[in-house]
Formats: structure tokens, sequence, C-alpha cells
């Protein structure tokens, strides 16, 4: 499965890549190729990654509504631990359709509006520094 991530997403979804860090062309290339490494492990592995203790302690709760036809909520858990936390959206190919950059610990939660969103099953993955954590599936309808 390929999993194609464009450039200019690199600079908002992938850690590492904003405020005065390295930005060339070659560490955002490169950051993209480990970010996509990540996000095909996340469709490969079924298990939570394993990584400090304190890091399974992240949690990832069930869309609501679900399924949902406008917006819907997903509500999740950051340990104190961990340093590079994202939220990503993939269509069931593997596809990355958004992602969204978590920057507080703790609990917090995402609203995700369907705007141009297909009709369709997607999957969100939460990623703590660089691994797979936890993936839930989600259904959009109209």
């Amino acid at each position: 499965m390929k999993v194609l991530i464009p450039l200019l997403l690199t600079v908002f979804c992938i850690p590492g890549t904003l405020h005065g860090q390295n930005n060339t062309k070659e560490a955002l290339i490169k950051k993209t190729k480990e970010y996509g490494t990540a996000l095909q492990q996340a469709f490969i592995t079924e298990k939570k990654s394993a990584g400090a203790p304190e890091l399974n302690n992240a949690s990832l709760e069930q869309n609501m509504p679900a399924p949902f036809n406008q917006t819907n909520v997903i509500r999740y858990f950051v340990p104190a631990s961990a340093d590079h936390v994202t939220l990503i959206i993939a269509d069931t190919t593997g596809q990355l359709v958004k992602c969204f950059p978590i920057l507080e610990k703790g609990a917090g939660q995402t609203i995700i509006a369907a705007g141009d969103l297909a009709p369709g099953s997607y999957f969100y993955i939460l990623l703590i520094d660089r691994k797979k954590m936890i993936t839930r599936q989600m259904l959009l309808t109209r």
C-alpha cells in the first residue's frame, strides 16, 4: 500500500517543521518519508506500539455521533510525557485526508467537519512520537 503525503501538508502536519526549526527542502522530504512510514505502519499493525509505559495511557474515543453527516467530535487523552502528537484522518486506501497537530497534553477534543469529505468509511489515528498508539474507524453519511 502506498501512502502519499503532499509536501505542503508536511509543514502543517509533521512535528518539527515549524517555528524556526530545520525547514530546508531536504529536511522536509526526510520528515515526509519518516511520517509516511509511521502512517503506513499505523495501517499494518493492530496493536499498541511498544513505548514508554506512560505513553500507553493515551486514549482515543469513538467519534460522536457515529455515524456522522455534518460534524463530529473525537475526544482523546495525551500523556504529559508525549512530545509530538498528531491526529490523522485517512481513507480506507491509506490516503491522508486531514491531520491535526495536537499541542496540548491531557484531555482534549477535535471537531471534524464533513466539508468536502465523500461519504464513506475513514480511519482516525493517534500518533504519539511518530508511533501509532490507537486507531479507530468512523463512518460519514449524507
